[in-house]
């Protein structure tokens, strides 16, 4: 895995857990 992709990946999961907390 290369870090652009887990750093994305990491980044989506959270704007994600951040919609669903708004």
């Amino acid at each position: 895995m290369t870090d652009k992709k887990v750093t994305r990946l990491r980044r989506a999961r959270k704007a994600r857990l951040k919609m669903h907390e708004l």
